[in-house]
């Protein structure tokens, strides 16, 4: 409804941008925890979590920047209609998939029966998401329609931040820190070195769900929409989740945001910095790296809460790495060490007795 209501009704820019993406990371931040706890509960036999954490943390505003440079000379050197196709086929693919899981989980929610229903170990939620979504990426390739693509994108954004984890707060700032230079550069420095806008020019040509786009108006034209890259959702989201589950750990459990103060203060923080994004993009006329406004207000927000709270050790040190099994050593009837089995607990009475 959120998505559909621009395309009939003249909303000013702002509030759609803030209502979408507040949605979605409060939406991805709940899965996110819901999942995770999911995890755990099913021990071994859950699925794998990808966790970004050392290196990869490192290396992932190198990565992006290639991606992002590859992209920019893909456009400026081939022919365009070409690399517009295969990218528009590739991100539409799995803009439809996303949607699905997400379509998915809210089947299983209402008709629950329908996940021991399956085919070749698909359920049959499975099977009808993806019969509901597969239309839209159709859609979407033969009309480019802005709902199609924001319908893609949403879904797109919720399955990353759901999937994708930060193994700890020392992490997820350092992801911030280097995406922030990221942006940075590539909207505001990379004109001086290619000679043009290298991140506004593959945001615009990228026919694909990799953006969300707000119309000016009602019954908007191809021209009248601005965008909001899914970086700018994702990445944010990824590190208000995490907080999620921090409270969590603190026994907060409601979605009462007096249980829940860290991740309050971050969805605080991120709105304070759409408002600050939107009126340099308002007062500038040009547009604005966005994450150099989320980060500050991400970081701000948790540090002064934890400051506020006297657990600033607490949240710096915090951490959702599992913990590896520690080998012990007992001794064996000969006298020898065996490693691998654990000690029986020493009872000081027992001992005493003999």
């Amino acid at each position: 409804i959120i998505l559909l209501i621009p395309y009939y009704v003249s909303i000013p820019i702002f509030p759609q941008m803030l209502t979408v993406s507040m949605v979605l990371i409060l939406f991805g931040s709940e899965r996110a925890a819901r999942r995770e706890s999911n995890r755990k509960r099913m021990g071994d036999a859950a699925e794998p979590r990808d966790v970004l954490s050392g290196s990869a943390v490192y290396r992932f505003p190198l990565t992006a920047s290639l991606m992002l440079l590859v992209l920019f000379l893909a456009f400026k050197y081939l022919p365009e209609e070409w690399v517009s196709m295969i990218l528009t086929i590739g991100s539409a693919s799995m803009g439809v998939f996303s949607f699905a899981g997400v379509l998915a989980a809210i089947i299983d929610f209402f008709v629950p029966a329908l996940m021991d229903m399956k085919i070749w170990a698909i359920t049959m939620s499975d099977i009808l998401s993806v019969i509901i979504t597969a239309p839209i990426g159709i859609w979407y390739y033969f009309s480019k329609h802005f709902i199609a693509n924001n319908i893609m994108a949403c879904g797109l954004a919720l399955s990353a931040i759901e999937y994708l984890g930060l193994e700890d707060y020392k992490s997820g700032a350092l992801l911030l820190l280097g995406l922030f230079i990221y942006d940075i550069f590539w909207v505001f420095g990379s004109s001086k070195v290619f000679g043009s806008n290298v991140m506004v020019t593959v945001a615009k040509k990228f026919q694909g769900p990799i953006k969300l786009l707000f119309p000016r108006h009602a019954f908007p034209t191809e021209a009248d929409f601005s965008l909001l890259g899914l970086g700018d959702i994702v990445i944010p989201g990824l590190f208000v989740a995490m907080m999620w589950r921090f409270d969590e750990r603190h026994g907060a459990a409601s979605w009462n945001p007096k249980s829940k103060p860290y991740f309050t203060a971050c969805m605080v923080g991120y709105l304070l910095a759409v408002v600050a994004t939107y009126s340099a993009l308002v007062i500038f006329n040009a547009a604005q790296p966005a994450l150099l406004y989320i980060v500050p207000g991400l970081l701000l927000s948790t540090l002064i809460t934890a400051a506020a709270r006297n657990e600033l050790h607490e949240l710096i040190t915090y951490s959702e790495a599992e913990a590896e099994p520690v080998a012990t050593v007992a001794p064996t009837a000969n006298g020898e060490e065996k490693a691998g089995e654990a000690l029986p607990p020493t009872n000081p009475a027992a001992k005493k007795e003999n």
